[in-house]
């Protein structure tokens, strides 16, 4: 009975943190080396695993599979170790200690790294961009796509407002400096062309004149025309104030539409 709550208590702490279970029954360095690659990993994964469905179904995986593989070797560790039961390292003390340090530790890690993880998670507020996204959509976006990169035409992207810079919007770029649009009947006119946007919901209720984009300026709408808060209230973007690109939806209560790629 006292060998099975031990490896039980083995396997619950490596789940609680990778390494720690080693650590419990005497193998220090190799706990700590345990937990620093699974950090290393988790990083990794923040860094460059978020850049597509694929990579992301693929790092969750090895996280997975990673954290399994240790919580496997310490239970097996467990049952050979001969650990005293008043090891240090199985008091009470060491192991909410280890837990803090932890906790402390990865939060310190994720403030100094933050500005550089150029992905991140959003959730979708409204439906002004239904049906390309939904209220309580969740998607991944590059934070800094458009820092390095001109906006594109015709594809969503995340600013901020003119008329309060701290929020963050989602919309359609639908035209840019120099560009001439017009509404007819629901229709957009970019440059004496018709748009055939297959995403948005039809409304042949909109309509507005002519005008001529400024420089340097974006004019965006959301794909849910009578629904969308956008650059027919508060006017037009400056090119600067675009900074996100939309990735792909990692969740959704329509099971179907997670995994959709943004376009």
């Amino acid at each position: 009975m006292g060998l099975r709550k031990e490896i039980l208590k083995t396997g619950l702490f490596s789940l609680i943190d990778a390494g720690l279970g080693h650590i419990y029954n005497g193998k220090l360095k190799t706990g700590l080396i345990l937990y620093l690659a699974f950090q290393f990993i988790y990083l990794l994964f923040h860094f460059i695993g978020l850049g597509s469905f694929t990579l992301l179904l693929l790092f969750l995986l090895t996280l997975i599979l990673f954290r399994v593989g240790i919580i496997i070797h310490s239970v097996h560790i467990s049952r050979s170790s001969g650990a005293s039961p008043d090891s240090f390292y199985r008091t009470g003390r060491f192991i909410t200690a280890f837990i803090i340090l932890s906790i402390i530790f990865n939060v310190f890690v994720t403030w100094i790294m933050h500005p550089m993880m150029k992905y991140e998670s959003r959730r979708i507020v409204s439906n002004n961009m239904f049906p390309t996204f939904k209220d309580h959509d969740f998607i991944t976006i590059n934070n800094s796509f458009y820092q390095r990169n001109k906006p594109e035409i015709d594809n969503p992207v995340i600013y901020h407002p003119p008329h309060d810079p701290r929020l963050d919007y989602i919309g359609r770029i639908i035209g840019e400096g120099g560009d001439v649009i017009e509404c007819v009947d629901g229709v957009i006119i970019r440059n004496n062309e018709r748009l055939e946007e297959k995403f948005k919901l039809n409304d042949t209720n909109i309509n507005f004149e002519k005008f001529v984009i400024p420089n340097s300026k974006y004019f965006i709408l959301g794909d849910n025309r009578a629904d969308s808060f956008d650059s027919r209230h508060f006017g037009f973007v400056d090119g600067k104030a675009i900074f996100g690109k939309p990735l792909y939806i990692y969740f959704s209560t329509e099971l179907s539409r997670i995994g959709n790629e943004l376009e």
